[in-house]
């Protein structure tokens, strides 16, 4: 049985022929030496740990409720939810992709009528900034466009869409597909999400079509992101809570194909907002903790070399450290595993061995009574015999 697993995408493979000579075998029950085949690879690994890259933001922006950021990380997109001037500002980074470089540059107001403001996208030619709000008591989508790319102030109201009253959701939120003509809306609050497919000229938002069969009531949050491919969903908790959920799109675009939450990321308090930067590679959040504060946090991590499940929990190699991590998305780092290549994983239930499949390379075994340890023998040639010792 496969668990759940808590990265946002993955792609498997087994290994091919000329990769078999790689793979560990071990005496199995006393009725010689037992092969398994090669196992699975991970493409693409969310973060494993609490965001590290923050900038406080108040000072500008006391009730911050949305997040956008520059393909090229050099500008981020903050805005406002009620506050008494309410604004969308642009955020200047001298480090692409480091939030803690940010310096506040300029910012373009919003109608002081409408609150609960989401960034739903900004178009990756920095021409549209597609957003929605609370208008009381109907809820709409926008259409602002930038004269200059990128430029803030240059943008201007250009059109608008009457969504209604949202089914009881606090917020209007949502994500689009890269050339804009797919969008995903839907009321969201802390512990409600309904998502539903619109299709629509791109960005134009006065074009809006439902997609009435394509929906999904079974998520959670208060903001969202969803990748190019449109196969992973990321969700924000919304105020009081602390973590991003996880979704997989088993088919990509299709909200019906929606598995059950696969991660829950801790993340600051209070985070009403997520979007990813950095070739996807990241997560950045808008964190508003008691209308006071806000952080903007990325995090990343290199790809897995491989992942397996044994006695119920995932054990995967990432980087140069292999984690167990549990159905829940808490990863525990075990030990350093040499190399940078693809690894093979095999397990009994009991014994994990991991091998790095290089000329020279390591065979490490681990248990969770002793530990991580490198297998020495003199019937083992540096990662290609692969004998495990009893």
């Amino acid at each position: 049985m496969r668990l759940p697993i808590p990265f946002a995408e993955y792609g498997s493979s087994r290994v091919d022929a000329s990769e078999q000579r790689t793979v560990n075998m071990y005496p199995h029950s006393g009725k010689g030496w037992r092969q398994f085949p090669g196992l699975t690879g991970f493409s693409s690994v969310p973060p494993l740990s609490d965001p590290s890259d923050s900038v406080d933001v108040s000072a500008q922006n006391v009730d911050p409720y949305s997040v956008w950021m520059k393909p090229n990380g050099l500008s981020m997109y903050v805005m406002d939810n009620y506050s008494i001037d309410p604004q969308i500002e642009q955020w200047t980074l001298s480090v692409a992709n480091d939030v803690s470089s940010a310096t506040y540059t300029a910012a373009k107001s919003l109608p002081r009528s409408q609150f609960a403001r989401k960034i739903i996208a900004i178009s990756p030619d920095g021409e549209n900034i597609i957003w929605t709000a609370n208008d009381n008591p109907n809820f709409f989508v926008y259409r602002w466009q930038m004269s200059t790319p990128w430029d803030i102030t240059t943008a201007t109201a250009t059109s608008s869409f009457d969504f209604g009253l949202a089914g009881g959701g606090e917020r209007l939120v949502g994500a689009l597909n890269s050339d804009g003509t797919r969008a995903f809306l839907g009321p969201g609050r802390i512990g409600f999400l309904t998502l539903t497919e619109y299709t629509m000229t791109a960005y134009d938002v006065t074009t809006l079509s439902v997609v009435s069969a394509n929906t999904n009531t079974t998520l959670s949050g208060t903001g969202v992101a969803m990748t190019a491919d449109l196969k992973t969903i990321y969700t924000a908790a919304g105020a009081g809570g602390s973590n991003v959920k996880t979704y997989n799109l088993v088919t990509a675009g299709d909200l019906t194909s929606i598995s059950p939450a696969v991660g829950n990321f801790a993340t600051p308090t209070g985070v009403e907002d997520v979007a990813l930067f950095n070739s996807e590679a990241g997560l950045v959040f808008a964190a508003n903790i008691n209308n006071t504060a806000f952080a903007l946090d990325i995090i990343s991590s290199p790809a897995s070399r491989g992942a397996i499940n044994m006695a119920g929990v995932l054990y995967s190699v990432i980087g140069s450290l292999l984690y167990s991590v549990s159905s829940q998305g808490v990863a525990v780092e075990i030990g350093a595993i040499d190399g940078t290549e693809r690894i093979v994983m095999e397990t009994d239930g009991v014994q994990l061995v991991i091998t790095t499949g290089a000329d020279g390379g390591k065979i490490y075994r681990y248990t969770v009574a002793g530990g991580l340890t490198t297998v020495t023998d003199s019937n083992i040639g540096g990662g290609r015999g692969n004998l495990l010792p009893t």
